[in-house]
């Protein structure tokens, strides 16, 4: 018999992940359930600082995802869920450059637009679909290299602007059904 009562008990380890049965962890306040959330073993290879910064993390991830989005929004923008509320209704829900809802999908989920700003003072331009945030951030948000991109797509490229034209013959060939094929390879003998 244990100190720590009942050995069936068991708890992860939220470093080394593996489950271990209570007598493995010391008691402790921080735990929800009285018991640390460290196995001994992790404790004592982990530096006090190592330790808070696991622990962070796991509390992090452990939250819902309305936690994580007023936590990222606070700490990388500097906003609220409210004024990005109030900036998305402004917009319509849509993109600032498109006019689109975003669609890209992560997790089985329609992603929220970005929050598109200005890495040199921070301040915030609009919401963006993925497809434009990405697109601006390609051309490094630079406004001479944007309306270069313009230019060269509204002129028709390289090719037109300079008379050089290069005639593409490419006839991309038909693809065959794979049912076909396969019953005519079935049936070939």
């Amino acid at each position: 018999m244990s100190l720590f009562g009942d050995e069936q008990k068991q708890r992860v380890c939220v470093n080394c992940r593996e489950e271990k049965p209570l007598s493995e962890f010391r008691r402790c306040n921080n735990g929800h359930d009285g018991m640390s959330y460290f196995c001994n073993l992790c404790r004592r290879l982990l530096t006090e600082s190592e330790r808070t910064r696991i622990m962070q993390r796991h509390r992090y991830h452990s939250r819902g995802d309305d936690y994580k989005r007023s936590f990222d929004l606070k700490r990388n923008y500097n906003i609220s869920t409210e004024q990005y509320a109030k900036l998305l209704e402004a917009q319509g829900g849509k993109c600032a450059i498109c006019g689109c809802q975003e669609t890209k999908v992560m997790r089985g989920k329609v992603m929220y637009l970005a929050v598109d700003h200005c890495h040199k003072t921070g301040k915030i331009r609009g919401l963006l679909c993925n497809g434009c945030n990405t697109g601006i951030g390609a051309l490094k948000d630079d406004p001479s290299v944007l309306r270069r991109a313009e230019e060269y797509v509204s002129s028709g490229g390289f090719t037109e602007s300079t008379g050089l034209l290069i005639e593409r013959n490419h006839k991309p060939k038909p693809r065959p059904n794979p049912v076909q094929v396969l019953t005519r390879n079935l049936f070939a003998e």
